[in-house]
């Protein structure tokens, strides 16, 4: 078992079993609202309780803006057949990237799209400083400025 999938098992006992006793099977912060379950019975299970809560108190959840994802081994690849799952009779989008809270999730719980994504935002922000201030007139400083600057931004992300 390497590390991806020791932490997908450890993740997998964590919802399963709690932590120190507390069941996780959701977080949420302000208007978002992520459910985690180990399986179909337990996902269909916490969603049928979220429109029981809806319906109590008079709030509707978006089903076009509902997703859900699955969580894969190596083993069991992308192509698992998942039932159909719904909140309030609408078929929800399984989707295989997921941004939460500004992180990308994948299925396989890597974090390359999400460095990726970081990767750029910092190289689009070394250039924007860059440009304003090298002077345009002056090549040399550019290359110098330009060569440090990713050397920097390489070395920022791969070096342990």
């Amino acid at each position: 078992m390497d590390t991806t999938e020791a932490e997908a098992a450890q993740v997998v006992a964590l919802i399963r079993e709690g932590l120190n006793g507390v069941c996780l099977n959701n977080l949420s912060y302000a208007d978002d609202m992520v459910l985690l379950s180990a399986s179909v019975c337990g996902i269909r299970s916490l969603l049928k309780k979220c429109e029981e809560y809806a319906t109590q108190h008079g709030l509707i959840y978006n089903a076009k803006k509902s997703q859900y994802m699955v969580f894969e081994s190596k083993s069991e690849g992308r192509n698992i057949e998942v039932p159909i799952i719904q909140l309030n009779s609408v078929p929800l989008e399984r989707v295989h990237t997921f941004k939460y809270l500004g992180h990308i999730l994948t299925p396989d719980l890597k974090d390359n799209m999400d460095i990726e994504r970081e990767r750029r935002a910092l190289s689009a922000r070394a250039n924007m400083i860059f440009r304003r201030f090298v002077p345009k007139r002056q090549p040399l400083v550019q290359s110098v400025v330009s060569f440090v600057l990713n050397q920097e931004t390489v070395r920022s992300f791969f070096i342990k």
